[in-house]
């Protein structure tokens, strides 16, 4: 994990569901993205939503975090 961010109306945050909520960070510089036989290291924005009532929801999308080889497969 590299950052964490809770938003909670009990904290007094507006979470509008139908809306998107941008956010940011800054990357590190190591370590990047690498898919070798014995070792991978692979990046994910990972999203959790729990809602009052239902099911939780999860989202991930991958990314790469530097040069990778091309053809090289980095999936979450």
């Amino acid at each position: 994990v590299h950052e964490f961010q809770r938003v909670a109306r009990e904290d007094g945050d507006w979470i509008d569901p139908i809306r998107p909520m941008p956010f940011h960070t800054t990357l590190p510089q190591s370590p990047l993205s690498y898919d070798g036989v014995i070792v991978k290291i692979r990046w994910c924005v990972r999203v959790r939503v729990f809602p009052r009532h239902g099911k939780e929801l999860l989202g991930e999308l991958p990314f790469v975090l530097g040069d990778v080889a091309p053809g090289e497969n980095v999936v979450c």
